[in-house]
């Protein structure tokens, strides 16, 4: 049939099922048509006149006077239309395999709701008929792509080609944020990239639910310095300033450590979080010598390898303690060593909301061997707010401040 003899219907909810075309598909798609002209057929839905294949092509055929040729076919309702529409769309050779994954899961759940329906129908026609339903009347009615088999992840996986761990990551992503899957298909993002944003969903959910117990701290959004002379007295000053990857003028930076020292009361401590780098801790130790170097070391998380040099799975922590202050509060002997094994937050467990954030179990260490409740905590370089939270949780007083507030 010729674009003449039909007038084509171009429905929303139908185009929005297809993955769009890169600009640089979209002007190839273009050159071929002008030059070859439309070869293919349309497809529309007959009886309805809806287009279900060809979007892309109408739309260029009608911009430039392209003749088309259109085929009709018989479907026998919308869901049935849709499903067609994303079953072609996994033959498309330009698909990413994320964008495959999630037409394929798309088509796994239309099939499911397929499969549903006929069910009700033969059930409800049994009622009529007064006639018991069993599991071989079920297996002989439904069509074979509603069949259960055909629609397990495994079976969907296999069909098409696809790993079954992605269908089944698509899934999850389904649960907790279907438009993530629109955008997984539109090629607006990857799977990962929608499992990680799930998770950091998640992390700040239990971070929140977490800030809710103990005393909640006070903090503001402001410059270390401004907010440190604004200050009085602490207990402890626990903190986990800026690295020298972050910093512009990192010999400038680090002058922030005397001035906030000042701010610890004699009998009080402080635990400064210094990156692995031997340039930025020679930078601190200049400015201010500690009464130890204490180090953290995590086996759970490690950047890229390195051919020349050792991973670094540690890093420093500046030890001042007051010349008045009490001993140590450690109630067991393992957590008295200078060196500290703690896991970091992991952002494949969902339980890191900020690139550098240190673990709970540590902070909350660290305040106990060093304050009593009611003592006051004060953080320069908040963060994600994890020690004044831990304080908090401690009955003790957390006050501070940060530049930065996406993680507030």
């Amino acid at each position: 049939m010729t674009q003449a003899a039909i007038d084509i219907i171009v429905d929303p909810e139908f185009r929005q099922l297809i993955p769009p075309l890169t600009p640089n598909e979209r002007v190839q798609l273009e050159a071929n048509l002008l030059a070859d002209g439309c070869r293919d057929a349309l497809v529309v839905w007959a009886g309805e006149n809806i287009l279900l294949d060809g979007h892309n092509r109408l739309d260029i055929c009608q911009a430039h006077g392209i003749e088309f040729d259109v085929y009709e076919l018989e479907l026998a309702d919308r869901d049935a239309a849709m499903l067609w529409i994303e079953e072609n769309q996994l033959g498309r050779r330009n698909l990413t395999l994320d964008q495959l994954t999630a037409v394929a899961y798309s088509v796994q759940v239309r099939r499911t709701e397929a499969a549903k329906r006929e069910r009700a129908v033969i059930a409800r026609a049994a009622v009529v008929e007064r006639h018991p339903v069993t599991k071989s009347d079920m297996e002989d009615n439904v069509s074979t792509k509603s069949d259960p088999k055909e629609r397990t992840r495994a079976a969907v996986a296999k069909e098409f080609g696809i790993p079954e761990r992605k269908l089944r990551a698509m899934q999850e992503i389904s649960k907790h944020s279907p438009d993530a899957v629109a955008d997984i298909r539109d090629g607006k993002k990857t799977i990962k990239e929608a499992i990680g944003e799930i998770k950091l969903a998640g992390a700040k959910e239990r971070y929140a639910e977490s800030r809710k117990h103990g005393t909640p701290p006070i903090i503001v959004r402001a410059d270390a310095l401004e907010w440190l002379s604004a200050q009085g007295q602490c207990d402890l000053l626990l903190t986990d300033p800026p690295y020298s990857t972050d910093v512009e003028n990192m010999s400038e930076f680090v002058k922030w450590l005397p001035f906030a020292l000042e701010r610890v009361k004699p009998t009080g401590r402080a635990y400064v979080f210094v990156g692995a780098y031997p340039d930025e801790l020679r930078l601190y130790l200049n400015v201010a010598l500690p009464d130890q170097v204490l180090v953290w070391t995590y086996r759970n998380t490690l950047g890229p390898s390195a051919s020349m040099r050792y991973n670094n799975n540690w890093q420093a922590i500046l030890y001042f303690c007051g010349e008045h202050a009490g001993p140590l509060d450690c109630h067991q002997l393992s957590e008295q060593w200078a060196v500290h094994d703690v896991n970091a937050p992991d952002g494949r467990l969902g339980n890191r909301i900020h690139k550098w954030q240190k673990p709970d179990a540590l902070a909350e260490r660290i305040i106990l061997h060093s304050t009593k409740p009611g003592d006051v905590v004060f953080d320069p370089f908040t963060g994600s707010g994890t020690f004044l939270y831990a304080a908090g949780r401690l009955g003790r007083i957390g006050l501070g401040c940060d530049k930065e507030w996406e993680y507030r």
